[in-house]
């Protein structure tokens, strides 16, 4: 279980290098603990864990959708 949180942290720290959230120091240090975690593990897992990291950067990005979409595309 330690793995998936290393790896979500990791999503985590991504999204606080973002402009709009925190700061670009981030970003250097972001991708330790998913390297952590992956860190002898097996492949099939290494795969989901770069998902989870993936999946939470993802969704602490998506912010700007809804301002864009009623700006620019003209949606109520």
């Amino acid at each position: 279980m330690l793995p998936f949180f290393f790896a979500a942290l990791s999503g985590a720290l991504l999204t606080l290098s973002f402009p709009r959230v925190g700061h670009p120091a981030f970003a250097w240090v972001a991708l330790v603990p998913l390297l952590v975690a992956v860190y002898r593990a097996p492949r099939w897992q290494a795969g989901w864990l770069g998902l989870i990291a993936g999946v939470v950067h993802f969704a602490g990005t998506i912010y700007w959708i809804p301002n864009v979409m009623v700006d620019y595309g003209g949606l109520p």
